[in-house]
């Protein structure tokens, strides 16, 4: 059994990966004059990406869930060693093992984002007031997050 690919889903997260490195690239050249373009990317294409990862999501897959935790674990644990080892970090403790190291925060972030949208898809399926509920307090909790951890 083949799968269908949404041709159009695909290119559009080809487009966003792009513009994730080209923000990257551009954050790290310190030009004062790209500031207002890595902004305007940066405001828009994470959000895209999980917002067409959630719209390709057609059911949990806990097995796909598992491997991505698994990943994150064992690249976490090198890290986070490897840092110790060099003098980054000055002690192995719980938080810095619970802490995303650098890029490794979209294995963690992408498990949320399957079982929010999982969530989600039941409720819209059972009932549509309970779905748009569920929105509302996913948007909150993400909004009081954001306002806890930049004041």
């Amino acid at each position: 059994m083949t799968v269908k690919r949404d041709i159009v889903a695909d290119n559009l997260k080809a487009i966003l990966i792009i513009l994730v490195v080209l923000g990257h690239v551009m954050g790290f050249m310190r030009v004062s004059k790209l500031t207002y373009l890595i902004n305007c990317i940066y405001s828009f294409h994470m959000p895209a990406f999980v917002f067409i990862n959630g719209y390709l999501l057609s059911s949990l897959k806990f097995k796909k869930m598992k491997t991505i935790i698994f990943q994150f674990a064992i690249l976490q644990i090198i890290y986070i060693v490897f840092f110790y080892e060099i003098g980054y970090y000055h002690s192995i403790n719980m938080v810095s093992l619970l802490t995303p190291a650098f890029h490794l925060w979209y294995l963690f972030a992408y498990v949320a984002w399957e079982l929010i949208v999982g969530l989600l898809n039941q409720l819209r399926r059972r009932n549509g007031f309970a779905f748009i509920i569920g929105i509302f307090l996913f948007m909150f909790l993400a909004f009081y997050i954001r306002c806890k951890r930049h004041p």
